[in-house]
């Protein structure tokens, strides 16, 4: 439970860190953290809330892994095609990819997933099946954050 939350602050504190250094290098100050998020955005969080507050440890554990895995994935291939392009993007850009593509959260990334799979062989059948479920749903779900995340406009 405690490396849990030591992830979950760890994780946290960086991303927070990462949208406050975009707010400053936009001259953003008093950011408002009310305005209302996407139906997407209220979909994901709320199918993770609730798996987290009712079901098992593992399943928890197994529906929040997509977010952490698919951004490394994502880092990494951004990653890749940065270094096969010379287009100018934005520094933020630049930032994003370095913090999810580095070596930090890689190894964040390879820890979580150990404490899923070390779940997943302690788990009964039935609850690893109800593990893979989540597992795909939230997916699923991080497919739709993207895609509506692609879809908005400037």
């Amino acid at each position: 439970a405690e490396a849990l939350r030591k992830f979950g602050d760890g994780a946290d504190f960086a991303e927070m860190g990462l949208h406050e250094s975009f707010f400053k290098s936009w001259g953003l100050t008093n950011v408002s953290r009310s305005e209302r998020p996407s139906s997407t955005t209220i979909a994901y969080t709320s199918y993770l809330l609730e798996v987290v507050r009712s079901r098992s440890h593992a399943e928890g554990l197994a529906a929040l892994l997509p977010c952490f895995w698919i951004y490394l994935h994502v880092g990494k291939m951004m990653l890749e095609m940065r270094a096969n392009s010379s287009k100018l993007r934005p520094a933020e850009f630049d930032k994003w990819i370095d913090m999810y593509a580095g070596d930090e959260f890689e190894d964040a990334v390879v820890r979580y997933r150990a404490m899923v799979e070390s779940a997943a062989q302690a788990a009964v059948p039935e609850e690893r099946v109800k593990m893979s479920a989540h597992f795909h749903r939230a997916c699923e779900l991080e497919h739709e954050f993207w895609s509506a995340a692609r879809g908005l406009k400037p």
